[in-house]
């Protein structure tokens, strides 16, 4: 396997541009989200399970709306380290290269594909500090 390079200054530009693109993406999902909770709260759908099939419709929407929200944050704090010149693209867990192709398609993601899969978590990074959440529980 070939050893993966740091980024260049076109791939980081692109992850600025892709930064940009997920964040508008993630802000219509939260809209869309928050839209259907308002919609089941007007009909007076309560948040418990259905009596009929037993799902948790409002319990899913609320996992969903605060996975978004902490996807937003993780992308704003990406864009505030590419600005400030932060962001070289390395793994927050072992410090090598993530590679273009996963920060392409993940621009917040802070490690490689690797490491994820060694844990098996999403690592999320907010303005607080780094929070881990299970693969399950990520939105994909």
């Amino acid at each position: 396997m070939a050893k993966k390079k740091p980024l260049t200054q076109e791939q980081i530009e692109r992850v600025t541009t892709r930064v940009k693109e997920e964040i508008e993406k993630q802000k219509e999902a939260a809209q869309r989200y928050r839209r259907e909770w308002d919609a089941r709260c007007a009909q007076g759908i309560e948040h418990r399970a259905d009596a009929m099939d037993g799902e948790r419709p409002c319990e899913e929407l609320s996992r969903l709306m605060r996975s978004v929200d902490m996807e937003i944050e993780a992308l704003h704090v990406r864009a505030d380290e590419i600005k400030s010149g932060r962001f070289k693209g390395m793994c927050e867990e072992c410090g090598k290269p993530i590679g273009f192709p996963r920060l392409n398609s993940h621009p917040a993601a802070r490690v490689h594909v690797g490491c994820g899969k060694k844990h098996d978590v999403v690592f999320v990074r907010g303005r607080n500090g780094t929070t881990v959440v299970p693969r399950l529980a990520y939105p994909r």
